[in-house]
């Protein structure tokens, strides 16, 4: 090869490089001016890494879940039942010690047998399982996020936001969570929450309560917490006072979105 044709093929190439790393740059610049100009605010932070740490995709890839409850509250206990849900929530059947089943489906609510006298039916086959599955939950479409300061309990400082809902979103658009995350496992560690089931919005502000997650283990590398304790709390003292309940977990399980335990029988009761 001649020399100037040596030297022409190298200012080519030289140019090449140059326009190459000119547009790597700006390429980085667009997307460095798309991440400033929408950056994750605290409580999506937050979100992104509970999420992270619960494993949501790893939960998600199983169609169902199922596991049995015990929940006492004060004295009394208040329910002993296993639980089988989809893990995107659409279907979830409650079966308690008494042999009455609560099957939600879509949207709708059927009690088998249709005889017996289940008042707080709607509340206990959704209530028990949303508490259950909140990690997994907490970017479901409708919901809203607030930053919050961290907040202390037990003399330990957590990362905290509050959620909310859009209107008409699930069975109770009213509710409103704080949650505590570990700042270091980023685990949710404890969801404060009010009660709008049967009451307004002003009522069960005045008495909120808080759920305390403890004794975490792994399925298929999915932490769960097996022990519940229950709190009171306010927004100037965050969690307080002595346990008022306590609920377990046990023989948790993966099953599939087909497994009979989701059939319907016929004769039920459709529940208003």
């Amino acid at each position: 090869m001649k020399k100037y044709q040596l030297f022409g093929f190298l200012v080519l190439v030289c140019l090449g490089c140059n326009n190459s790393s000119k547009n790597e740059t700006q390429s980085t610049t667009r997307n460095t001016e798309v991440t400033q100009q929408n950056p994750l605010s605290e409580a999506q932070q937050l979100i992104k890494n509970i999420q992270h740490s619960h494993n949501v995709d790893a939960f998600k890839n199983h169609e169902a879940v199922q596991f049995n409850i015990k929940l006492q509250l004060g004295q009394k206990k208040q329910l002993d039942a296993k639980i089988s849900m989809t893990t995107n929530s659409s279907k979830v059947v409650l079966e308690t010690s008494k042999g009455v089943s609560i099957y939600y489906n879509q949207g709708q609510f059927h009690q088998f047998p249709s005889s017996a006298n289940y008042k707080s039916a709607r509340f206990d086959v959704l209530t028990w399982s949303y508490f259950f599955a909140m990690p997994f939950k907490l970017d479901d479409e409708g919901t809203k996020w607030q930053n919050l300061d961290d907040k202390l309990f037990q003399e330990e400082v957590y990362n905290s936001a509050k959620l909310s809902f859009e209107p008409q979103i699930g069975d109770a658009p009213d509710d409103w969570y704080v949650v505590y995350a570990n700042p270091k496992t980023h685990l949710l560690k404890a969801a404060a929450y009010i009660v709008t089931f049967n009451q307004s919005t002003h009522e069960a502000e005045k008495k909120p309560h808080a759920i305390v997650y403890n004794n975490y283990f792994s399925l298929d590398k999915v932490p769960f917490a097996s022990q519940w304790k229950f709190y009171n709390w306010s927004s100037e003292n965050g969690i307080y006072g002595k346990p008022i309940g306590k609920a377990s977990i046990r023989n948790l399980k993966f099953i599939s979105a087909n497994h009979s335990v989701f059939n319907i029988p016929e004769q039920t009761k459709l529940i208003n």
